[in-house]
């Protein structure tokens, strides 16, 4: 099923992030020759994104700001998304695989519950 919408109107993911009182946040530049999407057919990929915050989750950093890191970094990602699309995120349909590295204490198990942030 496709879902049309008019350019720059709200879309069903921008309706959901006011629902959960979320905002998107102003889109990063991207680093050196790296960009912050490729376009391959109706397929977009987005470049990896590494959250500000520092130290290992299970030693300096607790499970909830962990998961705040990842819901923040998939802002970030979302941002640069609605940027690369001329400014909407009308034409995406879903996200298809979503893929985090946590950095962990060794003992660290949780790691699903932490990237449960993201979602």
């Amino acid at each position: 099923m496709s879902r049309k919408k008019s350019r720059g109107a709200v879309t069903d993911i921008e309706a959901r992030l006011a629902e959960l009182g979320l905002t998107l946040p102003q889109p990063k530049p991207p680093v050196a020759n790296y960009l912050n999407t490729k376009r391959s057919g109706d397929l977009l990929f987005v470049s990896g994104r590494v959250s500000q915050m520092r130290g290992e989750v299970g030693r300096e950093i607790t499970i909830q700001k962990a998961q705040q890191a990842a819901r923040d970094t998939v802002l970030d990602l979302l941002a640069s998304i609605k940027e690369d699309l001329g400014g909407t995120l009308a034409p995406v349909v879903a996200i298809e695989r979503l893929h985090g590295f946590i950095r962990s204490a060794p003992d660290f198990t949780q790691h699903p519950v932490v990237l449960d942030g993201a979602s």
